[in-house]
């Protein structure tokens, strides 16, 4: 189990379906370390 992370619910990236070269950069990250694909707009849009 990981314990090195957290969930900002205060950060949207712009608004809602927004997305910025760091949020990409997650989204290719927590894949590759996790084998977990996160939808881009519901699961890593932090609303």
């Amino acid at each position: 189990m990981t314990t090195n992370w957290t969930i900002d619910h205060d950060y949207a990236f712009g608004g809602y379906a927004k997305r910025t070269p760091e949020l990409d950069g997650f989204l290719h990250d927590f894949e590759e370390r996790h084998t977990i694909v996160l939808d881009r707009t519901y699961q890593s849009d932090q609303k």
